[in-house]
Parts: C-alpha cells; sequence; structure tokens
C-alpha cells in the first residue's frame, strides 16, 4: 500500500488507476489475461462524441474511382474509430475520415465490418494521427 501511495503521488491517480486495474482484475472481478489487457485498455480510451461531432465523411479508392458516404461516428480512441454506415467496406480498405464538427481527419483502414440490421458498423485503425481541419 506504501508503495502503491508513493507511484500516485509521482505519476498521479490517472496511471495508478489504469494499473491497478491492469494488474489486478477487469470490471467484472475476473483476474485478466494478457489477451484481455489490451481489450480492456483500448475499452477506456474510448469515448463517444456528442451528438453535433458524430457526422462524418469517409472517401476511399474501389478500382480506381473515388467513392465517398455519410458515417456516424459511434465511438472513437487515439487508434481508431467506430462508424455507422449504410455500405459495407471491406477489411483492409484504405479510407480518408473527416469529422467536420469536431475538425478532425485523417487516413484509416478498415479494420472490420459487421452488419447490424440494415446498417454496418465499421472498425478503422488510423494510420497516424488525427490532424485539424481548417
Amino acid at each position: 500500500m506504501f508503495v502503491i501511495a508513493i507511484i500516485s503521488a509521482l505519476v498521479g491517480l490517472g496511471v495508478v488507476m489504469r494499473i491497478a486495474i491492469r494488474q489486478f482484475c477487469s470490471s467484472d472481478g475476473v483476474v485478466m489475461t494478457d489477451r484481455d489487457l489490451s481489450r480492456e485498455e483500448r475499452f477506456m480510451k474510448r469515448f463517444e462524441p456528442p451528438a453535433e461531432q458524430r457526422h462524418a465523411r469517409v472517401t476511399w479508392d474501389a478500382a480506381g474511382e473515388k467513392r465517398s458516404l455519410k458515417a456516424t461516428v459511434l465511438d472513437l480512441s487515439e487508434e481508431g474509430a467506430r462508424i455507422k454506415t449504410t455500405i459495407p467496406l471491406p477489411p483492409e480498405t484504405r479510407v480518408v475520415i473527416q469529422m467536420p464538427g469536431s475538425q478532425l481527419a485523417g487516413t484509416a483502414r478498415v479494420r472490420y465490418c459487421e452488419q447490424k440490421s440494415f446498417t454496418y458498423w465499421i472498425g478503422l485503425e488510423f494510420k497516424g494521427p488525427l490532424f485539424r481541419m481548417p
């Protein structure tokens, strides 16, 4: 306990909480394995944008033809985003995502595409940091 107090004083409460969660247990009290750690850490970093920042435009190249669609950002993190569209995109597709409500844009690749009723939930992995749109 003394060591945790010293670490907390040195690096801040948020980091210590992440270390404690990572080392001891998940939210349901089950001890996590290494495989679970990255999933739990990724979940902790995600956030749902406010309604005015959820609109996005996704563009990509399909057989030499530039394609574009509107999307809804379901959640966002430093590493990627989950979006909802009416058109499926195959995994490994390279895309550009523009989010005018937050004035952010970046390049990404499709990691997965799951059909949910009449829409598709698409996981994007950013290929670098997002940048501010003018």
